[in-house]
């Protein structure tokens, strides 16, 4: 009996220590809190952002856990609802023991707990919270996804530059911070990109009818209507929109997100932005769709990728830590730099995400159920810059404005546009001014005109004219290089001012001819026939050189070839006179005539020379005649709100475009991103209201410093333009 008291209480103590020995593993294991909206308004939202954690969790529990341990993953609900979300945080952190924190799913709720995340040091991963504040709490406050001022601009550039609708409606909730940012940022970059807002419409949190606000949008006649909210709202705008006959294109954002279960045909034709599409051809996006039908049997939307790779970032941050502290696992995140569902994936200065967003298209399937499909890449953050020089101070959030990428791409256009009309310009003065110098010097040596002979060395310029517009016209289609970074358009300045010194010589040469003439006196007569004839041809072939001139002068706004075009119209301008001076001088039995007019003719060319060399010369040093210039920039930064006391502006030519300089104050309390944003709209409002601008270089000071005190040497204020 002893004996089996013996065995019995060896038993229990070996129950105890086995007991023992799980609960200290289960305590050993890392704990991830989720917080996320499973019921609710935004259930959609959470139970899908939750499925992708959890099936982030499962595989990497299966594949051996991280640093040796498991993941165990705590969800609480709340509802989308701030206080709620203040709960959960509190269960979470204090009965759980949670120092790592998944969600919450939007903007609200999730802001509503980041100052407790920051004050208790608990890494927080917002994984759809999109408000451009979320991460503002401090060092500890991460997101997954990117802000609303960034899908709202993502929509803006894509309805304007990929679907071409130019006139946009809005109807956005007053009330809800998402839409309002969204809103904001759509039209900001919409306008940009040339589009122009012809009705903006509001209504309150819970509005269920629209159709006030429709009727007065169908009446302003839009190609495109922007709807920033969330989808169930959304889908109710759509059915009115499309009960009052609007059949436009609907765009939103990623709050759409769920709509393929929850609408119809009322969301086509309809895009809106997204973390990723289910259709990509990228290996992770292809693996994660996979396994994640496999275990729920549907398609994962965004809040699933994103909780998904919520998940798997903080494993990885955890994995290269070397432990899961909070400190040591935010260190960590801060250094993430790698390939996940939605995107390759790194974090800016404040802990959002740098990466592109695709746009969605929605379409009816075979099912008859609305079904998503890849669109576009529309990337914000990053691009080329190749011909925008505007100064901010250290500003990292450079953005490819869709205007300047609009303009570069215009810009290459009408380069190489400029350079095949010059060409033609060339070749079309070089023929007829050939053949016209050849009649007139023939005629002139013949007839013994000496004011023909004139009008022959005349064309004679007008050959060399044409000989450099063809050279200058490939010159001026290279590419800026390191020795000329701004591009070789000058090489036309520098050629016609070079023209001017050559057409200046042919008109004095002939001046002191017709003096040597006049002095010495007339011998012989004048073949009044042949002189008349070439004034004739002259007079025609002219004005068809004129008017062709013009014509591709205007196209190509090239000076060269408008030169080339007044010396055309004032060519047969002399040749009128030389035919009014032959006529008078056989009239009148007066061969002294012929010289006289020669002489004229000599002083005409010469005035036209200087004049050109007068216009090129004020070019080279970086003057400007045209003061309208001035008053149009001014005009423009006055429109920009935020921004004041535009000084020190300096306008030059560059060949037929304008480069700007100038300094403009804002407000010293906006942030670097607020203030990048403004010297943005400046620049855009400039180019706006000035054709043809080759750069912008903005300085931008705070108000009310005295830096632009001091005696400026060099530019003007409004006050010095009027």
């Amino acid at each position: 009996m002893k004996k089996n008291l013996l065995s019995v209480s060896a038993l229990v103590t070996s129950a105890l220590v086995l007991l023992s020995s799980c609960g200290s593993k289960k305590t050993d294991a890392i704990k991830v809190g989720g917080i996320a909206p499973l019921s609710g308004p935004y259930t959609a939202y959470g139970l899908e952002c939750k499925k992708g954690v959890d099936l982030a969790v499962e595989e990497i529990n299966k594949a051996g856990g991280v640093l040796g341990k498991h993941i165990e993953y705590i969800c609480e609900d709340d509802e989308g609802d701030g206080a709620k979300s203040v709960n959960a945080y509190k269960k979470l952190t204090t009965k759980d023991g949670v120092r790592l924190i998944i969600g919450s799913l939007t903007s609200g709720a999730t802001k509503s707990i980041t100052s407790l995340s920051q004050a208790n040091k608990v890494v927080q991963i917002a994984p759809a919270a999109t408000a451009v504040d979320v991460t503002d709490a401090g060092n500890y406050i991460f997101r997954a996804c990117y802000t609303d001022p960034f899908q709202g601009r993502v929509g803006g550039k894509f309805a304007a530059e990929n679907l071409g609708a130019l006139k946009a409606a809005i109807l956005y909730d007053v009330g809800n911070d998402y839409s309002v940012g969204l809103m904001e940022n759509f039209i900001n970059e919409y306008t940009a990109c040339g589009g122009k807002v012809v009705s903006k419409e509001s209504y309150n949190t819970g509005d269920k009818d629209f159709n006030a606000q429709i009727t007065k949008i169908k009446q302003a006649n839009p190609e495109l209507a922007y709807l920033p909210d969330y989808y169930g709202t959304v889908a109710l705008i759509a059915k009115q929109l499309r009960a009052q006959g609007i059949s436009v294109p609907v765009v939103g954002a990623d709050g759409w997100d769920g709509l393929t279960g929850n609408a119809g045909d009322e969301m086509i034709p309809g895009y809106y932005s997204n973390h990723y599409a289910t259709d990509s051809d990228s290996k992770k996006v292809r693996s994660f769709v996979s396994s994640f039908k496999a275990r729920y049997n549907e398609s994962p939307n965004a809040f699933a990728a994103l909780g998904y790779d919520s998940m798997y970032m903080l494993r990885d941050a955890i994995q290269k830590a070397g432990t899961a502290d909070a400190p040591a696992v935010r260190d960590a995140l801060e250094q993430t730099d790698g390939d996940y569902v939605t995107g390759h994936l790194t974090f800016d200065a404040k802990h959002n995400p740098v990466k592109s967003a695709v746009m969605l298209k929605l379409s009816m399937g075979a099912d008859g159920q609305l079904e998503t499909a890849y669109e576009a890449t529309v990337d914000i953050n990053s691009g080329a810059r190749t011909q925008r020089t505007v100064h901010r101070a250290a500003s990292v959030w450079g953005r490819p404005f869709c205007f300047e990428e609009k303009q570069l791409l215009e810009r290459r256009k009408m380069d190489d546009y400029r350079s095949r009309c010059m060409k033609l310009a060339g070749i079309t003065a070089l023929v007829g001014n050939v053949l016209l110098a050849v009649i007139k010097i023939l005629f002139a040596r013949f007839s013994g005109s000496l004011a023909v002979m004139g009008d022959g060395i005349d064309s004679s310029t007008d050959v060399l004219i044409a000989l450099l517009t063809l050279v200058v016209s490939s010159i001026i289609s290279r590419p800026g290089d390191k020795e000329h970074p701004w591009g070789h358009a000058r090489a036309e300045t520098t050629a016609t001012l070079a023209l001017s010194f050559i057409i200046f010589f042919a008109g004095a040469q002939l001046v002191l001819q017709s003096l040597q003439k006049i002095i010495r006196g007339t011998e012989g007569s004048i073949d009044s026939f042949l002189s008349l004839s070439a004034a004739i041809i002259s007079i025609a072939g002219k004005g068809l050189l004129a008017l062709s001139q013009f014509y591709y002068g205007k196209r190509a706004n090239s000076d060269i070839v408008k030169a080339n075009a007044l010396n055309m119209r004032n060519d047969m301008v002399m040749s009128a006179g030389i035919l009014a001076g032959l006529t008078l001088s056989k009239l009148f039995s007066c061969p002294l005539l012929d010289p006289v007019v020669a002489l004229l003719v000599g002083l005409w060319i010469i005035k036209n020379a200087v004049q050109l060399f007068s216009d090129m010369n004020m070019e080279l040093m970086d003057g400007n005649t045209d003061s309208s210039l001035y008053t149009k920039l001014f005009d423009a930064v006055a429109s920009v709100p935020g921004v004041s006391n535009p000084h020190g502006a300096r306008i030059r030519k560059i060949a037929s475009r304008w480069d700007m300089d100038l300094h403009i104050e804002a407000s010293p309390s906006i942030s670097l991103y607020e203030a990048h944003e403004l010297s943005e709209h400046v620049e855009d409002a400039i180019r706006r209201a000035i054709d043809d601008v080759y750069t912008v270089t903005i300085h931008l000071e705070p108000e009310g410093s005295d830096s632009h005190q001091r005696p400026e040497e060099y530019g003007l204020s409004p006050e010095q333009d009027a």
